[in-house]
């Protein structure tokens, strides 16, 4: 788990987050524009209701998911940001400047249901975060790099609850036996509309 949360930290930290983040800012030297991606850079998600959440960002690190600004994404217990980066995140890589060289091949995005939906749910294991009996609404974002990385994040929808997971990387030592590590993500709205 330290070397998966310092990856994350580390793009955290160099891309400097600030509470909110806009990805593809023109001027922006950290989230520059993805012009000059090659023709298969896919950066863009496609499915209206996922992009409503997630988006792609090309950085000093490469191509990313990155939560939308309504959004913010960490892990249960901690303030680093997650991302998907379309770079190798293992601890025996380390995270290097590549701008549009290390690019997403493939985003596949949308909404699971049945049976895939329900395994999805149930392999993170929320306990009392979501309404007992209940299966929210299940997307997933699933990206392949041009160098093949694969990632998956998983996001959980029911009324104004909201959480996610991504699988566990083989690397990174399991705290239990679930499948899926749980994300927290933090609707920013709803706090907007609580300080009012």
């Amino acid at each position: 788990m330290k070397h998966l949360l310092a990856s994350v930290a580390l793009i955290a930290g160099s891309l400097g987050f600030a509470p909110t983040v806009s990805a593809n800012t023109p001027g922006d030297p950290l989230f520059g524009s993805c012009e000059g991606s090659p023709d298969a850079a896919v950066t863009v998600i496609e499915d209206a209701t996922v992009a409503e959440l997630a988006q792609v960002a090309c950085t000093v690190f490469g191509h990313i998911v990155m939560p939308t600004e309504r959004y913010f994404w960490s892990f249960y217990g901690g303030v680093a940001p997650v991302v998907l980066s379309a770079q190798n995140d293992s601890p025996e890589s380390e995270l290097t400047a590549v701008f549009n060289e290390v690019y997403f091949t493939s985003i596949e995005a949308g909404e699971l249901t049945g049976d895939v939906a329900q395994a999805a749910f149930d392999g993170a294991r929320f306990g009392d975060h979501f309404p007992a009996g209940v299966l929210p609404t299940v997307y997933s974002i699933s990206t392949v790099s041009n160098t093949g990385v694969e990632k998956t994040l998983y996001i959980y929808q029911h009324d104004a609850q909201i959480a996610g997971a991504i699988p566990y990387p083989e690397w990174f030592e399991r705290i239990d036996d679930r499948p899926l590590l749980p994300i927290f993500i933090l609707d920013r709205t709803t706090i907007d509309a609580s300080d009012g």
